[in-house]
């Protein structure tokens, strides 16, 4: 402990704040609609707003300025498809991910990493497609400027809507991070070409018992493993037997036993979203833990990898108690 602690204080010196979007819509402001959207009985709501990115980019990670304090525990998600140029409506999803719904965060920028990283081309159309439990605040701005083209999804078919939404969204190109809270090295892909990460919407406040990681991306209903550590200037290295690229990005001082969901977002905590998991780390209400730096990690089991040890790792996540 005596041999890191100088590297803590250097690290909680530091104020780190959200790197900034790549491309987003609508996000100068905190505005949002007042409603909720739909509870319909048949299932999860599926909408999805059409954007154009104005520069070329690799998107990692994705938001909305959402919100729902009724259907909790819960789930949303987020994914890029692109465009179906028969139809100009959504056609195949390059990529996604899941976040657990947390009340206390009211409406907030909330989202996840994608389980594929995206290639935005200039001038290209995609869709930012949105799947929610229901009860939930739409993600968009009433009178504000960007407004795009706005669809519905029925069973298979995509429905174009009258309306045109200003939608409140950002896209990352580096995995998602924010205040006090950094991101350390890659994931590794699975045998489906998926990729496993680690985030959290969150942030590492002092006597926030709502913090936690989460993870989005892994084989649904297999074993995780969330690895913790304390060490700042710990460097990634390769462990043998892991699949090729997976490497540990932080030193284990403790580890905690998970399982991926295998429901939609309306599923409860023990059913969970598919490929997703969330791991508690309370903070206790302790002035003495302020300053100090944790490092996590997950590993998923990889079912259909041929790896003497089949488990994938995510990106490290590390904070600092604020």
């Amino acid at each position: 402990m005596i041999r890191i602690l100088p590297a803590v204080l250097c690290l909680a010196a530091v104020a780190i704040a959200q790197t900034p979007a790549c491309f987003s819509l609508n996000d100068l402001n905190t505005t949002v609609s007042g409603g909720v959207t739909s509870y319909g009985f048949a299932g999860p709501n599926t909408g999805a707003y059409k954007i154009t990115p104005t520069n070329s980019s690799v998107a990692f990670s994705a938001q909305l300025y959402t919100g729902n304090t009724t259907l909790a525990p819960g789930f949303m998600t987020l994914e890029i498809w692109d465009e179906n140029p028969a139809t100009n409506l959504p056609g195949t999803r390059l990529g996604g991910g899941t976040w657990q719904i947390a009340p206390g965060l009211g409406n907030a920028w909330q989202g996840a990493n994608l389980d594929q990283v995206v290639p935005l081309n200039q001038g290209s159309n995609y869709w930012l497609v949105w799947i929610e439990p229901g009860f939930s605040t739409p993600p968009t701005e009433p009178g504000g400027l960007s407004q795009v083209p706005y669809a519905t999804r029925s069973g298979t078919n995509w429905i174009l809507q009258g309306n045109q939404p200003a939608v409140k969204a950002r896209l990352f190109c580096s995995y998602q991070d924010g205040s006090g809270v950094t991101t350390y090295g890659s994931a590794c892909a699975s045998a489906t070409g998926r990729y496993g990460t680690a985030f959290t919407n969150e942030t590492p406040a002092n006597g926030n018992a709502a913090f936690k990681i989460e993870g989005s991306g892994f084989a649904a209903g297999t074993l995780t493993v969330l690895v913790v550590g304390w060490d700042p200037l710990f460097v990634s290295q390769p462990i043998g037997g892991l699949p090729l690229g997976c490497e540990q990005h932080t030193d284990v001082l403790s580890t905690t036993i998970g399982l991926s969901g295998t429901g939609n977002v309306r599923a409860n905590l023990t059913v969970g979203a598919s490929g997703h998991v969330t791991f508690g780390f309370p903070i206790p209400s302790d002035p003495g833990l302020v300053s100090l730096f944790f490092g996590t990690q997950i590993a998923g089991y990889d079912t259909g990898n041929a790896a003497p040890i089949p488990f994938v790792t995510s990106n490290a996540l590390r904070f600092v108690i604020q």
